[in-house]
């Protein structure tokens, strides 16, 4: 039996496709940071949670990248931990120039890895 196999891109395009569609609504700067600020936690721990989904996606298709010798996303070192403190991240990109209000957590996020962890030329 022939088993079928995702193109990393397609993985890809079909994420930003998901976050830009109406019925899907990413996570605005804004929103984070009123949330990571207020007294209650809860919903933050919500989107921490969230942020960590979004993570693994990010790791999960660069996976897929590597083993498909296209160049990835972000070169993280071996071996791949999950455990990483996504939020931290995302706080050290929030002080960027580039960073409006409205910009999306998610996009952040993944600059804020390919930042932390740069490929070669």
């Amino acid at each position: 039996m022939r088993r079928f196999r995702f193109s990393p891109l397609y993985l890809v395009g079909l994420c930003l496709l998901l976050m830009a569609g109406p019925s899907a609504q990413a996570l605005s700067v804004q929103d984070y940071v009123r949330q990571r600020d207020s007294a209650d936690t809860a919903q933050f721990h919500q989107s921490s949670i969230y942020i960590t989904g979004v993570a693994a996606g990010y790791i999960w298709a660069n996976s897929q990248l590597i083993q498909s010798k296209m160049r990835p996303l972000f070169c993280q070192e071996q071996p791949i931990r999950l455990n990483l403190d996504f939020n931290k991240i995302i706080d050290d990109e929030i002080g960027q120039p580039y960073v409006a209000p409205d910009f999306p957590v998610e996009l952040l996020l993944l600059t804020g890895l390919a930042r932390k962890y740069p490929c070669p030329e």
